[in-house]
Order: C-alpha cells, then structure tokens, then sequence
C-alpha cells in the first residue's frame, strides 16, 4: 500500500509539473491571466488543422483560375510598363500631330497640292540635289514637273506667289533654319511642305524617308501643319498600316453589310494593325484569324493570347484540323510555363524559345504564316519607332508571300500609323476605302 501512495504522489507531481509547464509560456502578471491566457496556447493546433482543407483547395485550381491569373500577371505587367513609359515620356518634347499625305505619282502629288495648300499657306519645296546632278539628256526626255518638286503648281494654287525653294543637303538642320533666320523671313515659316523623295533620295529609300520626316517635324514643329510627299513605297505604307480602332470599325461595318471582312482590291500590301493593350490586342483576333491558318506569336509570354489563337485557328475535327499556331519567346521560364499549360490543349499548338530578329530559325519552324501577332518589350510603349518598323519589314520580306495581317502592340507605331493619309483618301475619300 506504501508502494501504491508513494506512486500515485510521484504521479500527481508529475501532473502538476506538467501544468506548470504548460501556464509558464503565459505572461507572469498573475495567476489568473495565465490560466486565461492557457487556451491561446492551444490556439494554433486548432488553426493548422482549419488550415488543412484551405491549403487542399489552393492545390486544386481550376484552369479557369490560371486563366484569370494569367491575366492579372499582364495586366500588372502593362501598368508597370505604362507607368515607367510614362516617367521615360514625361521631358520629352511631344511633335505636334500633322497631317502627311502620300501620293505614288507626280499627277497624284499635283493633285494633292491643288487639294491641301492654299492661298494663305506659307509652302516650302524641299528638292534636295540628285535632281540638280541628273544629266540633262535625261530630263529632257521627261516632264520638267516631275523636278520642280511642286514648285509650279503651288505658284499656280497660291495665285502666282513662287513658294520658298531649298536645294542642297536635307540633313543640313542649320541650312534648313537659314532659310527662314532674317527679320523678314521670322513670322514665314513653312505650314506646308512638299518633298520629292526620288529626287532627294536619287531612290525611294523607306528608313531614310521616315527619318527625314521625323526631321522636318523637329525642325519646324510651331508652324508646320501638313507634309505633301510623292512617294511610291510611303504611299504603300501608307495603306498598309492602320489603328487598331480604326481596323475594327471598318471589319465590323463590313460584316453587318457583307457578311465577311474582304480584302480591297486595289490593296494588295500586308496590313499592319497597330493595337495598344492588351484588350485591343487580342480583340481583332476573330476578324483577322481564319478556320485553318497557320499564326505565330511573337513574345507569347505565358501563352495565353496564343491559346486563344489556337482556338480561333482550329479548323477541323481530329487529323482534318490543317491549322498551325507557334508561340515564341525570349524567356524559357516563360516558354515552360506555356507549355504546361496549353499545349495539352491543342496538337498542332506548339511553343519555342526564341528571338523576334532571328528570321532563320523563324522561317524554319514555320515555313509559311497568314497572321502574326507581335508584343515584344521595348517596342508597346511610345519609343521604338524605329525599331518596330524595321521588324515589321523584315516579318513582310519573309512572309509576304501568304501573309494577310501583322497585329502589333505598340503604342509608338499607333500614333504613326495616324499621320499618314494616302492620296486617294483625299482626293477620292467617298470611292475609296482603305483595306480592312
């Protein structure tokens, strides 16, 4: 029995030994607070195990919900490149917008002129010097109109007053400015000017009369209004490239009154659909993707607008399906991600690391495209002028061959594709229209 006591004291030391222990966490104001504070201590037991099914259900996502974080992740992505293009953009010196008409012969620039300059118009004819060299014997055999630069037909417009005349080197800035510097001259400066490219250029050069433009706009940014340009390959461009806004509300028109999006037939370029954001991006995919095509996406990030490419493309049921739809990126984690994500969905959806400039690589995995979709960093926002044209030529110089429409996410190239008007859009505007 002694055994026994001495037994059950052990055991009821040992008990409150064990309760001791467990009130010691507790803050030592006093005993009554520590037994108040006990349960707390208990507390997170409880919630690891409310936890538990929380944390199940996080593992079993939807693909709807990847979807939607999908998008978040571009969304977020856009409002960090927006707000850093807009700090970039904030001291420089915005270009007025102006009107730049092109016209592809010497009687549809006379024409322009006759149309756009009139009597009040201070005109500036820039010739450059491949027309002072050209031989003589060469211009005899041609119409003296196509060398005036417009000189002519803006002196018969403007009741015989002669417009200002520059000829030399059009890269000559201070040249350009000494034509206006004297106190007579200060408060003449050009609202139009008229340039002759071929005779600038000696060839109608495309980089070169981009960058001309860009510098007669810095030039004379407080008066000029208007550009008058005879020019076969900006009068394609011209054409060729337009806003988004601008594409969709001629697709839809065409759809209410013809029932499809057809192609203009005086225009045969690749059209250029210039689109800001996301939305605007992905919405001309029904009016530009067909049942069949073969799409790329170039820098497809997470794969999600090309997914939807895929769906729009797929032609068939099963082994009749004669679609193709390639996304492509810098980022391999990117690229990974696409992968396990939407490559299961469709056969012929295929997803590769590569760069936007890498054209052979390009052509080898897709030998022949109808549509390419474009949103490369460094080009969406307001700069990269230059650099997504000269992408957008080498894609055309490609493809061209059965390539209908470029869809390209740039802002820079949205606010150029605004300048350009072809001549038959002023001249012909209720019998013409650009092709959709």
């Amino acid at each position: 029995m002694e055994r026994s006591s001495a037994e059950q004291k052990s055991m009821a030391m040992k008990k409150e030994s064990k309760k001791s222990k467990e009130v010691l966490p507790a803050p030592p104001a006093s005993d009554e607070e520590g037994v108040a504070e006990a349960p707390s201590v208990a507390a997170p037991a409880a919630s690891d195990s409310d936890e538990k099914p929380k944390k199940k259900k996080s593992t079993k996502r939807s693909r709807q919900d990847q979807d939607d974080a999908d998008d978040d992740d571009d969304v977020n992505e856009k409002r960090q490149q927006r707000s850093s293009s807009e700090k970039r953009s904030r001291f420089r010196s915005s270009l007025p917008p102006i009107q730049i008409t092109c016209a592809p012969s010497t009687k549809e620039f006379n024409s322009c002129i006759d149309s756009l300059v009139s009597n009040e118009d201070e005109v500036l004819i820039i010739r450059g010097t491949t027309a002072a060299s050209t031989s003589s014997s060469w211009k005899s055999s041609v119409s003296s109109s196509a060398f005036d630069g417009g000189e002519n037909q803006v002196a018969t417009v403007c009741g015989g007053r002669s417009p200002k005349v520059y000829q030399g080197s059009t890269w000559d800035i201070t040249a350009l400015n000494d034509l206006y510097d004297g106190h007579e001259n200060h408060d003449r400066r050009p609202s139009i000017v008229c340039i002759d490219f071929a005779n600038i250029h000696g060839n109608d050069i495309f980089i070169d009369s981009i960058v001309l433009i860009r510098l007669l706009r810095s030039v004379f940014d407080s008066t000029l209004s208007k550009i008058i340009i005879k020019s076969r390959i900006l009068s394609n461009h011209s054409r060729s490239y337009q806003s988004c806004q601008s594409f969709l509300q001629k697709a839809k028109k065409q759809l209410e009154e013809q029932g499809s999006v057809t192609r203009d037939v005086k225009n045969t370029e690749v059209q250029v659909i210039c689109a800001v954001g996301v939305s605007d991006y992905r919405s001309t995919i029904p009016y530009v993707v067909h049942k069949g095509d073969h799409v790329l996406e170039i820098g497809c990030h997470f794969g999600k607008t090309t997914d939807l490419l895929a769906k729009a493309a797929y032609g068939g049921v099963g082994d009749n399906d004669n679609s193709s739809v390639m996304g492509i990126d810098i980022g391999k984690v990117c690229i990974d991600r696409a992968r396990k994500l939407y490559s299961q969905n469709n056969k012929n959806l295929r997803f590769g690391v590569m760069d936007a400039w890498d054209a052979g690589n390009i052509l080898m995995e897709c030998p022949e495209l109808n549509v390419i979709f474009v949103d490369v960093g460094g080009i969406s926002g307001y700069d990269g002028e230059f650099e997504a044209l000269t992408l957008v030529k080498q894609l055309v110089c490609v493809f061209r061959k059965r390539l209908r429409h470029i869809v390209i996410k740039s802002r820079c190239l949205r606010d150029h594709s605004s300048l350009f008007t072809h001549s038959d859009d002023v001249l012909r505007p209720a019998t013409h229209t650009k092709k959709d």
